[in-house]
């Protein structure tokens, strides 16, 4: 049986994304909330969570918009069981916002 609990992810400024968190925080899914930091109020704008490119050989690229959440809404979850890999952790999301003070719920299981 998976615990389930969160990562609560407040962006200072709008113009730059910030790691939803550490290397040491892993996960075998997730699903993100559009809301600032304690859930109880919703963002004012889209949060874009970014994943970073690998390349054909491996290196790691540059840090893309993958999925949209808008405010108060739900992103689709991410189950690491269905991708074949054991385990992810928030040091490898990004979070991207259009308002300052906006941010995301991770919902995780581990």
């Amino acid at each position: 049986m998976a615990n389930v609990n969160m990562i609560a992810k407040t962006v200072a400024a709008a113009a730059t994304p910030e790691l939803l968190g550490g290397v040491l925080q892993r996960f075998k899914g997730i699903v993100f909330y559009g809301a600032k930091g304690t859930a109880e109020t919703a963002n004012t704008s889209t949060a874009y969570i970014q994943l970073q490119a690998i390349g054909t050989d491996g290196t790691a690229g540059d840090w893309v918009n993958a999925m949209p959440v808008t405010a108060g809404g739900y992103s689709a979850g991410i189950n690491l069981d269905t991708v074949g890999r054991d385990w992810m952790n928030a040091g490898q999301f990004r979070i991207k916002v259009g308002t300052n003070g906006d941010g995301v719920v991770a919902i995780i299981a581990s």
